[in-house]
């Protein structure tokens, strides 16, 4: 049997066990459930498939050798959203095949990618930036009318002042005026987003193609995709969560590859690392949230 600590990572164990309802007992249940519903629907568990915030997941096969990924959601409405991410994005070829689901159960069964690793697990490369931008290009030019919208500005920008209640000396008037900078800025046409544009979400195979999982897809502004991939592609060992060097620089590249307003690029960085700052602060990593309002506060100047 897989064991919690097995599947998912003490932060994102303390996540979901604070977030939850009754955390304690989901967590408790969902290794066994998780095996449970990979046999119900016909597939055989094998190994764990580590990582992840919202939902545990492990390899199984299907009665005719195919492997898959077996995916048990936390949240409800989850794997319904996950389902309409990649039915929405199909049409890239660079996301998983669904198999399987059970909307009502929170369970995903998708062909597992061979060979493939997270690009949280690799140091960046040469080639990854114009790599990365191929891939956003291809999920851009998917069909966003089938897609929800992206939570307007307005909307998170009340989401992080809530999120950084607790913060005394909370960039709150910096991040307000980010928020306004934004908004005032000319906007692009919406395209479809991946939703949820995290290293680990990011996989390359060993013919170097990547692959998007976990999409929580909405209809958005492609700048806001160059800014994501340039706050939340840092180096080192928190890999996906720290800033990490480069970030302007690498928004930028991206923006530009894919043919993105500069300075709404740069207004997006702006307000995203203000905004991870307040999300980093309740986590209490306070390291990283230093470090998202250090990068809020060069994108700014960067801008003019």
């Amino acid at each position: 049997m897989f064991d919690i600590t097995e599947l998912l990572s003490p932060f994102a164990i303390e996540r979901l066990r604070a977030s939850l309802l009754d955390g304690d007992a989901w967590l408790s249940a969902a290794p066994s459930r998780l095996e449970d519903e990979a046999t119900r629907l016909g597939f055989e568990p094998t190994v764990i498939q580590w990582g992840g915030n919202r939902s545990v997941a492990c390899r199984a096969l299907s009665k005719d050798g195919v492997e898959v990924v077996v995916k048990l959601a936390a949240y409800a409405g989850s794997t319904r959203r996950e389902v309409l991410s990649l039915a929405a994005l199909v049409e890239s070829r660079r996301v998983p095949e669904i198999l399987a689901c059970d909307e009502k159960r929170e369970v995903l069964v998708t062909k597992a990618i061979q060979t493939a690793v997270p690009l949280s697990d690799l140091d960046e490369d040469k080639l990854e930036t114009a790599s990365v931008a191929d891939l956003l290009s291809r999920v851009h030019s998917c069909d966003a009318s089938l897609l929800p919208s992206e939570h307007p500005v307005a909307f998170r920008l009340a989401a992080a002042w809530q999120t950084a209640e607790g913060w005394r000396n909370a960039p709150r008037m910096e991040l307000c005026r980010a928020a306004e900078v934004l908004e005032l800025l000319p906007t692009d046409k919406e395209c479809a987003l991946h939703g949820d544009l995290v290293p680990a979400n990011v996989l390359k195979d060993e013919r170097g193609v990547l692959w998007l999982v976990d999409p929580q897809a909405a209809a958005g502004d492609p700048a806001s995709s160059a800014a994501s991939w340039g706050l939340l592609r840092g180096n080192g060992p928190e890999q996906g969560w720290r800033t990490g060097g480069g970030a302007i620089r690498r928004a930028l590249l991206v923006g530009q590859l894919l043919g993105c307003n500069q300075q709404r690029v740069l207004a997006y960085l702006t307000f995203q690392a203000f905004e991870m700052a307040c999300r980093q602060a309740s986590w209490g990593q306070w390291e990283w949230a230093a470090e998202s309002i250090e990068l809020a506060r060069a994108a700014r100047e960067a801008s003019g």
